[in-house]
């Protein structure tokens, strides 16, 4: 692999300072003097180049005897090097060349030249650099150049990961039953918002009623799906509710008159621009209806979004900046001197009134920001089903991972790793995991509320605590086959881990206003 780089650079290079010889044709005569190096002298420009791509192919040459990999990467830093001398030299030249009209643009496409040499020989100078660098800790190069190809052995010893994996029995957490069900449950969240329990009717009927608007149409039925752009539910019941519920209806009623009104305003300038009229209306637009969606939002508005759309609309008065309200009052010329008639002052009245409706539209979202963000159950809820929707989902990546490295069901059953002195055999441990993200938990948030999030905590703790275990075991458990240290294994593992600690964390967040006596018994 190595020496296939090499070969690969050195064809680059030797493609780009041929390149470089026909763009520079018509300074070919130019003398381009070296003081030092392999270079050292006094030279046509045409000669410099010829005699850089005599040594880039030279050095190929060589290489084709495979000398020892150190040998080579020196060498090959060394030409690069060298090649790097005579390009500052031709490019100090180029740039003091003064051109007559025939010859600008073959300087100018010189200096490009010039320029995307010095960057390709930056990078793979830095390339070689990493491969020799003595890494702290190990024996030096050889173990950088060991581990390359470790991972080269680990590349030709397990299969390349590319689609859903057909390995493996189809039964608890199965590959291509995880595959399959992993597809139909993204589906189902790009569709619906969220992945509806079967044995929950009442949830499905929410999410398909928030979901789909049915009506009758000149004597038939038609059902429309609703993008879910700023309201809906999930599998626990949670919707955009609470706080955000009543921002969301203010802000809802407030950009519907603000858009009506944008759509009546008249320019009062004579000499408007109609093409910068319709553009500036646009914008404003455009950016309500942004509001309109993000203020919507399940899980809750992106504050920093919302804060750059209002500080578009209105400016920013500490930055002495104007926003694009203001600028619709200008292109338009709603300014005293342009009032005359009764009517053209009630289009003025209707831009204030524009104004006043945006300016208490960020009123409403900056209190909302300062006092009650994150502090609804709904959007709370809602993202405790999603973070363990994503974990139960990962648990089937985990599965997917260990067998494409061949440690199917079968060896899972018989693999272990030791958490607090007790053998915990791994399948067991993994469909536990599965179980509990993708039902137990949900049922225990679900009908026990505020309550049920504090009964989940402890469960989360303990599945947290032993992944960190199992991760630690990977490569040193005797208990583990040795495949399960692959990275492509152990990073599914890690991202579970952390998709816990998020369930941990947003459960506590749930059930942290829960009175002291509630807490001692969660679910009665």
């Amino acid at each position: 692999m190595i020496y296939r780089m090499a070969t690969n650079a050195l064809d680059s290079f030797e493609q780009q300072w041929t390149a470089l010889g026909q763009a520079a044709a018509p300074f070919a005569a130019l003398n381009i003097a070296i003081g030092s190096g392999p270079y050292a002298g006094s030279g046509t420009l045409a000669a410099r180049v010829g005699q850089v791509i005599a040594n880039i192919q030279a050095e190929r040459i060589g290489f084709e005897a495979h000398p020892p990999l150190r040998e080579m990467l020196d060498e090959l830093d060394d030409l690069f090097e060298n090649a790097d001398t005579v390009r500052d030299a031709i490019e100090f030249v180029i740039e003091n060349v003064v051109p007559d009209d025939d010859e600008r643009a073959a300087r100018e496409r010189t200096l490009e030249m010039l320029e995307a040499i010095g960057t390709f020989t930056h990078d793979t100078r830095g390339e070689i650099s990493e491969v020799l660098t003595v890494p702290a800790g190990n024996e030096g190069p050889a173990s950088s150049l060991r581990g390359i190809r470790s991972s080269v052995e680990n590349m030709s010893t397990f299969p390349i990961l590319t689609a859903d994996s057909e390995v493996g029995t189809i039964g608890s957490g199965g590959g291509a039953q995880a595959g399959f069900h992993s597809r139909v449950d993204l589906a189902m969240r790009d569709l619906l918002g969220s992945v509806p329990r079967v044995e929950d009717p009442k949830a499905i009927a929410t999410i398909l009623r928030d979901s789909f608007a049915v009506e009758e149409v000149e004597g038939h039925t038609e059902v429309r799906w609703i993008q879910r752009s700023f309201s809906g539910s999930n599998s626990l019941g949670g919707r955009v509710s609470g706080a955000q519920l009543s921002l969301l209806q203010r802000t809802t009623d407030g950009v519907a008159r603000a858009l009506a009104l944008l759509e009546g305003l008249q320019p009062l300038r004579t000499d408007f621009d109609r093409e910068e009229v319709n553009a500036i209306r646009s914008i404003n637009r455009n950016e309500l209806i942004a509001i309109r969606a993000e203020t919507g939002r399940e899980g809750g508005p992106i504050v920093a979004r919302m804060d750059s759309l209002y500080r578009s609309l209105l400016g920013d008065a500490a930055q002495n900046l104007d926003g694009h309200v203001d600028d619709l009052g200008d292109r338009f010329g709603f300014d005293d001197e342009n009032v005359i008639t009764l009517d053209e002052e009630l289009n003025a009245t209707n831009f204030l009134t524009y104004r006043d409706i945006v300016e208490d539209l960020r009123d409403s979202w900056e209190r909302f920001r300062d006092n009650e963000l994150g502090s609804d159950l709904g959007t709370t809820f809602l993202l405790v089903d999603c973070a363990l929707t994503v974990a139960k989902v990962t648990v089937r990546e985990v599965y997917r991972s260990m067998d494409s490295v061949y440690v199917e069901e079968a060896a899972r059953q018989v693999s272990y790793f030791v958490f607090n002195g007790h053998r915990v055999i791994l399948q067991d441990f993994l469909a536990w995991v599965e179980e509990w993200t993708g039902r137990q938990a949900p049922e225990l948030l679900h009908q026990g509320g505020r309550r049920g999030a504090e009964a989940i905590q402890p469960v989360a703790d303990e599945i947290h605590e032993q992944l960190g275990t199992l991760i630690a075991s990977l490569g040193t458990n005797p208990g583990l086959p040795p495949a399960l240290a692959h990275p492509r294994v152990r990073r599914p593992l890690e991202e579970l881990r952390t998709y816990l600690g998020r369930v941990r964390q947003l459960a506590a967040d749930v059930s942290q206003n829960l009175p002291e006596d509630q807490l001692a018994n969660p679910i009665r």
